[in-house]
């Protein structure tokens, strides 16, 4: 087994220091459980990823993209950023 994974739920979701806390690996790890969930849950087979204009943003919806595709779920990343829920009108 790997190194233990450690990470905090802040009011708005997981927080963390990029590339210390929160990285590449903490990403796929919540990605996949997420998708364990709500493919059982669910039955989760699309999934559309949305991004906002933080560091590495991007980066990390292209992991959560690419973990998608391994459990057979068609994935789509926005061509810029959008954050979700968008904001109202």
């Amino acid at each position: 087994m790997g190194k233990e994974v450690l990470f905090r739920f802040g009011t708005d979701g997981v927080r963390g220091v990029v590339d210390r806390d929160f990285n590449e690996r903490l990403v796929a790890i919540l990605a996949e459980s997420t998708f364990r969930y709500w493919s059982r849950r669910y039955g989760l087979r699309k999934l559309l990823i949305g991004y906002d204009v933080r560091r590495k943003s991007r980066d990390y919806a292209n992991v959560v993209a690419s973990v998608a595709v391994e459990h057979g779920i068609d994935a789509v990343v926005t061509e810029r950023p959008t954050p979700t829920p968008p904001p109202p009108p």
